[in-house]
C-alpha cells in the first residue's frame, strides 16, 4: 500500500467541536483545509448575525460551502469541453494553412 492511501486518525476542530475521523493520509491537508473554511466562514456569519444563532451560521455556511462546490463541479465539468475545443481549433488552424 501507498504512504499517501494509507488510513489514520486525525482530530479536527470544526465549530468549537473535536472531530476524530479515519482518513487516507493524502486528503489529510484537504480535511485540514475544509475545516478552516468552515471556521472562517462561521465567523463571519457570526460577525453578522452575532453569538446566538449558531444554527442559522452553520445552515449559511453549508449552503457557502456547497455552493462553491457546486461551482466548481461545474467549472470541472467543462474542462474536457474546453480541451476538445483547442484541438477542433488547431485542426482548423492547420487546414487553413
Amino acid at each position: 500500500m501507498n504512504m499517501a492511501d494509507e488510513k489514520f486518525n486525525i482530530t479536527l476542530r470544526v465549530a468549537g467541536e473535536n472531530f476524530t475521523l479515519t482518513i487516507r493520509r493524502s486528503d489529510e491537508q484537504i480535511y485540514r483545509d475544509a475545516a478552516k473554511l468552515i471556521d472562517e466562514k462561521l465567523n463571519l456569519y457570526r460577525s453578522r448575525y452575532g453569538e446566538n444563532v449558531a444554527d442559522k451560521q452553520l445552515r449559511m455556511v453549508a449552503l457557502t460551502i456547497a455552493v462553491n462546490l457546486k461551482r466548481n463541479e461545474h467549472i470541472a465539468d467543462s474542462t474536457p469541453i474546453f480541451e476538445r475545443l483547442k484541438l477542433l481549433d488547431k485542426d482548423v488552424v492547420d487546414l487553413l494553412k
